[in-house]
């Protein structure tokens, strides 16, 4: 049975916040000194937005999960905030399947989309500390088809040259290849050219390819197709989100001599016990998926990551069904394993994965290369020239909130996050040791403004 699923270009270009970085020096022996941003340490500074749990806290987010279901901007969600590794706040609300009233559960199943993006990379960091990846590497070092990649120097893509430097592991980690998603097909050229290639952007968006070739199977397949499409920028001059970490998985699978997700299971799932995180779901666990929805947003058109309705503005809304928590394109073995987009997993599960590390237990990379990854990696022209991060950083793997945050939503400085496209969030405060997620199943919507206010129930401003 196909599901009616298909995740559109709002969906995928997730909403985000950011995250903040770490002191680094350069790679040894490459030309990264002259396209990555300055090696200045995240300095947290007085007064600190410091993680406030009082009395009241709990009623305060069950009054904000009650209004978010009343205007039917989501019909069930799960908040789920550790500090210090201990639980602050575990409850679920509304329902996993508003059809057939079930309810949501704290271990109900997300999709959570690019939230597999920091896992995927994390894995490619752990290569990277057994020295089986280089981060300045070129991508064709590990998947030949990137040998010949050209880049596009006019609007429609048909005429090309050779890129000014090839496009490395680091870029892939850090959005800055010029690979781009084939959602935005209706006014993005090259996205109409992956569209016409069938290079697919995650579950529920891959159709065949309109140019009679044969649907994308396995890495290598989808390696050799999306190389044929031109990038849209040289490598290393601007932040596109894009399939960069899907091809990052390839990586990580053809390095490791494993699928994708045998690898996260060795590495990464069994060690931290996310004994729920997977590609597919377990039959055992069928009844424990939540169903997704689209709801149509009321949040003006703007590419900024943290634009919001106030939720008093926000009017009441219906969802739509989409993908059925039976009878899914997660029920059904994937063609390809999405190291961008693809994983389902439970708010538990996300959280062992993000206290790890917080804290190190299990030490999942070494402090060296965890400094690398939570700093910010972007040159100040790519933060610059991109409306979408509104000129905040992103290191390997996450965004990056470079400076604190004294107006509208109050996040930590040197604070970590992301988010994914069915409206599920994360958040890594390592100064207070304080993670959680908000999981929902919604497309679209406006879910990013409950985030917010989440957020601000959290943290206090400074006086």
């Amino acid at each position: 049975m196909k599901t009616s699923l298909k995740v559109t270009t709002a969906a995928l270009a997730i909403s985000a916040f950011s995250v903040i970085g770490c002191e680094h020096t350069p790679t040894a022996g490459t030309d990264q000194q002259s396209t990555v941003a300055d090696a200045s340490a995240c300095q947290v500074s007085a007064p600190y937005e410091t993680a406030q749990f009082d009395n009241e806290f709990e009623t305060k987010i069950d009054g904000l999960m009650a209004h978010m279901m009343d205007r039917g901007i989501a019909p069930g969600a799960v908040v789920q905030i550790t500090q210090k590794g201990e639980i602050v706040l575990k409850k679920a609300y509304g329902f996993a399947d508003l059809e057939d009233q079930k309810p949501m559960q704290t271990d109900s199943l997300f999709r959570i989309y690019s939230m597999t993006k920091a896992v995927t990379t994390i894995a490619a960091l752990q290569l990277v500390d057994k020295g089986q990846l280089e981060l300045d590497a070129p991508i064709s070092r590990y998947l030949p088809a990137f040998a010949d990649i050209k880049v596009a120097t006019d609007e429609t893509g048909a005429a090309t040259r050779p890129p000014s430097r090839a496009p490395t592991i680091r870029d892939l980690m850090r959005h800055t290849t010029g690979l781009t998603y084939r959602t935005g097909a209706k006014t993005d050229p090259i996205a109409a050219i992956y569209a016409k290639l069938g290079v697919p952007a995650g579950p529920g968006v891959s159709d065949a390819p309109t140019n009679g070739m044969d649907p994308v199977v396995g890495n290598e397949m989808f390696a050799e197709r999306i190389s044929m499409a031109p990038l849209k920028h040289d490598p290393g001059q601007q932040f596109t989100y894009g399939n960069s970490t899907d091809v990052l998985g390839a990586v990580v699978a053809t390095v490791s001599g494993q699928s994708l997700s045998d690898y996260l299971d060795e590495n990464i799932f069994i060690p931290t016990g996310m004994t729920d995180s997977s590609f597919i779901i377990d039959p055992e666990r069928q009844d424990d998926f939540t169903s997704a929805y689209i709801v149509p947003s009321q949040t003006p058109a703007r590419s900024s990551i943290d634009y919001t309705t106030p939720i008093d503005d926000l009017k009441p809304q219906t969802p739509y069904r989409v993908d059925p928590y039976r009878d899914g394109i997660y029920t059904k073995t994937p063609d390809f394993e999405f190291g961008g987009a693809g994983m389902v997993a439970d708010a538990d599960d996300y959280l062992a994965f993000t206290n790890a590390l917080i804290n190190g237990s299990p030490r999942l990379v070494s402090p060296e290369i965890w400094a690398e990854a939570s700093r910010d990696q972007l040159p100040a022209t790519a933060k610059a020239q991109d409306a979408f991060l509104d000129k905040r950083g992103f290191g390997l793997g996450f965004a990056v909130r470079e400076s604190e945050t004294h107006d509208g939503t109050v996040f930590p400085q040197c604070g970590l996050f992301w988010a994914g496209a069915a409206s599920t969030y994360f958040w890594i405060d390592e100064e207070t040791e304080t993670t959680g997620v908000l999981m929902t199943q919604v497309f679209e919507g406006d879910v990013r403004s409950y985030f917010q206010e989440l957020l601000n129930a959290v943290y206090a401003k400074p006086q």
